[in-house]
């Protein structure tokens, strides 16, 4: 019991690092992947949307990223919103196992705050200092967000 709590809010962590590198991605993913999994309980994010509405969501958040007059993810309003993208799929992972909800967001919320710093800086380097273009860069945040989901919620 104690290996699988353990794993449980290793993945509402992980999550949370999917809010942080695209904050409508992770709801997206987590809604689309309850729907399909009958033996969970119910979680806070069934009440947000539906997977539909929430993929839209989440491809438009990946489209406007490229756009070059986008602000800093980094700037308060963004790290906050990223943050509460954590919290709400952390705490709804956790939430549709039976588990401590609270514990859940804090770890989503904390996963997204080091996501966003940790890919925004990436992103900096390799543009900046590697020279590869932004364009690219961002699809591959994309890419990796994608994959992360995957792993982190297996069919």
């Amino acid at each position: 019991m104690k290996n699988k709590t353990t794993l449980l809010f290793a993945r509402a962590f992980g999550l949370g690092i999917i809010a942080g590198m695209r904050s409508m991605s992770a709801p997206a993913l987590l809604r689309g992947w309850t729907s399909r999994q009958r033996h969970l309980a119910p979680t806070p994010l069934d009440q947000m949307g539906s997977p539909a509405a929430l993929a839209v969501m989440a491809t438009g958040e990946m489209l406007v990223d490229k756009l070059p007059f986008m602000p800093d993810r980094t700037q308060m309003a963004s790290v906050a919103f990223r943050a509460l993208s954590g919290a709400v799929v952390g705490g709804s992972y956790c939430a549709a196992y039976r588990r401590n909800r609270a514990a859940g967001a804090v770890l989503g919320a904390a996963g997204a705050v080091v996501a966003t710093y940790a890919a925004f800086h990436l992103r900096r380097y390799l543009v900046k200092e590697r020279g590869l273009p932004d364009t690219a860069v961002a699809l591959a945040e994309d890419a990796a967000t994608a994959a992360l989901g995957r792993t982190l919620l297996p069919e």
